[in-house]
């Protein structure tokens, strides 16, 4: 009896394709106006205020856009939101204690007068975990009023983040490792005073007390330009202030940080 077995030839060329992505250098893009125009603006406006904290102004695609006639949606919206709390006691609890601490830290803070130039609904992203359940209220900046959203007019910056597959690579290269969380990143950034009246929320702690209009004093998640004001050039701004003093500390922010998570170690 004669037995034939055939074998398919090995193809290399998912393997080979695999290993130059990544290991070939990624080629320089042309870079896109809009990127550039959004760099110009966050150089020209942001500062630095006494504490060392950063202060940044939205970056606008153009002249500040009217945008006040959202407050009817938000009105309806902030009624359904309501309801919702109304049924269930235990979310209601937590999201007010969210929107206390927000207060008691001074991220936001009563409008009296000034009429807001964009409301931003709200509503709340439970995520739930073997010990506990976590709130956290996410800001609505894509919510359309009869002129558009905020988000449509704002510039989304350049893609500053690293690769995460770089980071890890790295992260694995060092003998003793250590990662790290930067605590409330986005609302560590305050937002000048004249572009909070473009984050205004509506918020009351009692059914029986009269819906008040706040404003969000930091950059706030939800907006698209906030990705790029926080953690992505904020952080290059430090580098490039407290590069000279803080040599270590600043190659781990180039270097090891995504977004709000710093993943890092070394040889000793």
């Amino acid at each position: 009896t004669t037995l034939l077995a055939f074998e398919d030839p090995i193809d290399l060329s998912a393997d080979l394709q695999k290993f130059w992505e990544i290991e070939e250098p990624a080629l320089s893009k042309v870079e896109d106006p809009e990127d550039l125009a959004c760099e110009d603006h966050f150089s020209s406006t942001h500062s630095r205020l006494e504490d060392g904290s950063y202060s940044v102004c939205l970056p606008f695609k153009s002249s500040p856009p009217d945008i006040s006639n959202i407050s009817l949606v938000a009105h309806r919206r902030f009624q359904n939101l309501e309801e919702k709390l109304r049924k269930q006691p235990n979310l209601r609890e937590q999201y007010h204690d969210f929107m206390k601490e927000y207060l008691d830290m001074g991220h936001m803070s009563l409008v009296d007068s000034v009429f807001p130039k964009y409301t931003i609904p709200h509503h709340s992203v439970v995520k739930e975990d073997r010990n506990q359940t976590k709130l956290r209220v996410v800001f609505d900046a894509s919510a359309k009023s009869q002129n558009g959203s905020l988000n449509d007019y704002l510039m989304t910056g350049p893609k500053l983040q690293k690769d995460i597959k770089d980071i890890l690579l790295n992260f694995r290269s060092h003998a003793i490792v250590f990662v790290a969380d930067v605590v409330k990143m986005y609302r560590n950034i305050w937002l000048q005073p004249a572009d909070q009246q473009y984050q205004c929320i509506l918020w009351r702690f009692s059914p029986t007390d009269a819906v008040d209009t706040y404003k969000l004093n930091t950059v706030t998640y939800g907006l698209s330009s906030s990705p790029y004001l926080l953690a992505l050039r904020v952080m290059k701004q430090l580098v490039l202030d407290e590069g000279a003093d803080f040599p270590e500390a600043s190659a781990v922010l180039e270097r090891d940080i995504y977004i709000d998570d710093i993943v890092t170690g070394a040889d000793s």
